[in-house]
């Protein structure tokens, strides 16, 4: 989230989106997930020594401190009632940090081979054989499938735009629409739309790296409201694409 709210004066700023969530009622919603799930994570024990623990403790009360100060001030200008969830869930890796299965990636790509149309949004894609397979699956199954990911150029992360490099052929042969973002800015959107009603967002960047070693998540949402507010984010990335 801390790339969402950087203004387009700071050098790190970058096109985003985010999906912000209010509980209103009582019992099971997408904010007591992700309290658990953040609870889980910070509970874990690391294999850290003493001194790198209160390093990192200190890093992230700092992290915290600073994505509230940028965070506030929009989130007090929110409209907070813009559309109602039909359901929601959230979606995550395995904790631990070692090599892990890829169950995030395979419910991902489960979710939207059900879907007709599918539009993936994500920074860059470096993909095993195992995750191009995946993908492959999502276009063998849907109507149409469209990829909207960084162009070299526009990427700002020097090593995954490089690594993006030596696997754009294996993206171009996929049997799916692939468009290159050209922009004065780069784009640090993980989110993908099925049809007209589904929408998921998080952190998963469509890489080995996520797929098989990083604590990612995914929001996996139903509303058409917010699946219509999704589709006119990325009308806007097309029209920079080629």
């Amino acid at each position: 989230g801390d790339e969402f709210y950087k203004q387009e004066d700071n050098p790190g700023y970058n096109l985003d989106l985010e999906a912000w969530i209010r509980k209103t009622g009582e019992g099971e919603s997408l904010v007591n997930q992700a309290a658990e799930r953040f609870d889980m994570t910070f509970s874990q024990s690391v294999p850290f020594t003493v001194s790198e623990s209160v390093w990192h403790s200190e890093r992230v009360a700092q992290a915290l401190v600073r994505l509230k100060d940028m965070a506030m001030p929009v989130m007090e200008q929110a409209d907070w009632d813009f559309e109602t969830i039909e359901t929601g869930t959230l979606v995550a890796t395995g904790l631990g940090t070692f090599c892990k299965k890829p169950q995030l990636f395979e419910y991902l790509v489960s979710t939207m081979e059900s879907a007709r149309e599918v539009v993936m949004v994500n920074p860059y894609f470096v993909l095993d054989r195992t995750m191009q397979s995946g993908i492959q699956r999502i276009a063998n199954a849907t109507d149409h499938l469209t990829i909207v990911t960084n162009s070299a150029a526009t990427g700002n992360n020097i090593i995954a735009s490089s690594d993006g490099l030596v696997h754009r052929n294996m993206i171009r042969k996929l049997q799916a629409q692939v468009y290159e973002l050209n922009h004065t800015y780069s784009m640090h959107t993980k989110s993908m739309l099925l049809d007209d009603d589904t929408c998921m967002i998080g952190s998963f960047n469509m890489d080995m790296r996520s797929a098989y070693l990083d604590t990612e998540q995914m929001l996996v949402i139903r509303s058409r409201g917010l699946a219509r507010a999704w589709k006119a984010y990325m009308d806007t990335l097309l029209e920079s694409s080629v």
